[in-house]
């Protein structure tokens, strides 16, 4: 009985792998090309190489099942083997512009632009072609910052195309930057003449005014950029310059502020902010404030600034803001201020607790003291460390316990044995921050 139940299932399992070659047979090459096709248009590409593999299994001089291989490997990223499959494609069939096209824009995505050109000439023997892949061109010189090249290119496409826009304000650009501002100025003048609502376009012609001394006119391409994109911190920064040239330090300030409440690590922002700050050498303070992180702090004047770091962390004690000042001498760091923030969903004690275990697995640092005490109605832990036993007081953390779960760390010290120094600026640090 078992033998004849093992046979019959051993007759079945051939008849099903028999079935199975039966069905192989009847997807012929045209059915793996439409179903090539349609994954591909629904953006599967992965499996549309598959499909276009089972053809080009079965007739491997297909130029269009390479070129279509070609194009799925280019938008998965895979632009190595992208080449050689329009390379293998062209060599079937040279006269397929799709290949010889999408070959130039894989070229340019690796940042060989030069071989693009080579292959955008050779369309142009031949072919009519349009102004984008010149476009395209152009911005892969651009990327590389090499400005002559890529107004060449957007010279070349404007000659195909003399409508096409894109390219007009992308030559206006590579005219900035290589400091023709004149000419630069004149090319957004006629693009903004089609696109008056274009952010870029107005964001960039107010700098160039500023360089060419017209700074009302600087002041309006500002703000007609601000009215149409009010979140940029770099038209915020720029709006700050011109405000600055016009002697207007009291408005350029709070442009360089609005700057970094949206962006708090835009560097430009900052040292153009402390330059107006600097300017009044009477103020021994300056207040270093932040909206979007909710906490204030007032540093010596003459600190270098490091600009913000922002980092999204996983781990329970790890600061997601991050901004150090130093005082040097003789390029010799002799003291600093780090200042943190962190969003913490524990317990305040807790997570001092987390930190006093992160300090006591730092070679030679000891805690010699805390003390829990109330500073600016904030709950604070003030720890102080030193280096070793023989060095005294050389490290203060205060510990802030803001409103909203978060945690605000204000370290000061000095890497030197300068710490006697600095003992005042440090508590007056530490007593001005407000979370």
């Amino acid at each position: 009985m078992q033998k004849s139940v093992f046979a019959s299932f051993t007759i079945i399992g051939i008849i099903a792998f028999s079935c199975c070659l039966q069905q192989e047979e009847i997807h012929s090459k045209e059915y793996w090309d439409e179903l090539g096709y349609n994954l591909s248009h629904t953006g599967k590409y992965k499996e549309a190489i598959e499909a276009y593999d089972k053809v080009l299994e079965v007739d491997p001089n297909n130029a269009k099942e390479w070129y279509n291989k070609g194009y799925c490997l280019s938008k998965l990223g895979r632009y190595d083997e992208a080449l050689k499959a329009y390379d293998k494609a062209l060599e079937l069939d040279p006269t397929n512009i799709k290949a010889w096209y999408n070959k130039g824009v894989t070229l340019l995505e690796i940042g060989k632009c030069e071989e693009a050109i080579e292959i955008s000439d050779k369309l142009e023997e031949t072919y009519s072609v349009g102004s984008e892949l010149w476009n395209d061109i152009g911005a892969c010189f651009g990327e590389q910052n090499k400005d002559e090249e890529a107004l060449k290119a957007f010279n070349r496409a404007l000659e195909l195309n003399p409508e096409d826009f894109k390219a007009l304000r992308s030559k206006a650009l590579s005219l900035q930057k290589l400091g023709r501002y004149e000419e630069a100025l004149r090319a957004y003048e006629i693009f903004l003449e089609e696109n008056p609502r274009d952010f870029v376009a107005w964001n960039n012609k107010c700098p160039i005014l500023l360089m060419l001394g017209e700074n009302e006119e600087a002041l309006n391409a500002c703000n007609k950029a601000l009215e149409i994109n009010s979140s940029n911190p770099d038209a915020w920064n720029n709006k700050g310059l011109v405000l600055f040239a016009l002697g207007r330090y009291d408005e350029a300030l709070e442009a360089y502020n609005k700057a970094l409440e949206i962006n708090p690590a835009h560097e430009d922002a900052w040292n153009n902010r402390n330059y107006i700050l600097e300017l009044n050498s009477s103020t021994r303070w300056i207040l270093y404030n932040n909206s979007k992180y909710s906490f204030s702090a007032e540093i010596p004047r003459g600190w270098k600034m490091a600009a913000p770091k922002l980092e999204e962390i996983e781990t329970v004690i790890k600061p997601n803001f991050v901004i150090t000042f130093t005082r040097e001498l003789n390029e010799t760091i002799e003291a600093m201020i780090t200042i943190g923030k962190t969003r913490s969903d524990i317990d305040f004690d807790e997570f001092v607790r987390y930190m006093d275990y992160d300090r006591s697995r730092v070679d030679n640092l000891m805690i010699i003291g805390r003390d829990k005490v109330e500073i600016n109605g904030d709950n604070v832990w003030l720890i102080k460390m030193k280096i070793s036993e023989k060095e005294g007081l050389r490290l203060i953390e205060a510990i802030f316990e803001c409103k909203n779960k978060d945690v605000l760390t204000v370290t000061v010290g000095s890497p030197s044995s300068k710490y006697s120094r600095y003992n005042e600026t440090f508590y007056h640090i530490i007593r001005s921050v407000r979370c």
